[in-house]
């Protein structure tokens, strides 16, 4: 069976970011969200210029991440790996999301998030574009 995403509701919106990125801890969710913006700042081209929101996706094997409201395909660039991708803004939110928890696993206090970035490896490898996102991962 696929794993599948769907667009959190907004009202659902303050609750997200503890139960994914913080296991109920407002701070340790603040923290990974910092991360994404600060990879997205870095990777994501046009993304300072024309991203200001984010939505909130969550899969059917428990796990979530955040997407730039960015129209259209963007291009993604790691500089560690020397990717160059141009993919979805769904794609380049998942990788940032998987590198943000990536981030912040190696201290003690995020360990509990081992699960959800296990979710989302697995989704990003069912994910159509998962080549593309395994290329910026890498």
């Amino acid at each position: 069976m696929s794993i599948t995403s769907k667009k959190v509701h907004h009202r659902s919106r303050v609750n997200f970011l503890p139960k994914y990125f913080g296991n109920g801890n407002v701070f340790l969710a603040m923290r990974v969200e910092r991360s994404v913006f600060a990879l997205a700042d870095n990777m994501i081209e046009g993304y300072t210029e024309n991203c200001g929101f984010w939505d909130f996706y969550s899969t059917s094997n428990n796990a979530g991440f955040m997407v730039p409201a960015m129209s259209g395909r963007v291009r993604v660039i790691n500089t560690g790996n020397f990717s160059d991708e141009t993919m979805s803004p769904i794609a380049a939110g998942l990788c940032m999301s998987i590198l943000a928890l990536n981030h912040t696993l190696g201290h003690p206090a995020f360990q509990g998030l081992y699960p959800r970035w296990e979710a989302l490896m697995e989704y990003a490898k069912d994910h159509p574009e998962s080549s593309k996102i395994m290329k910026i991962l890498d």
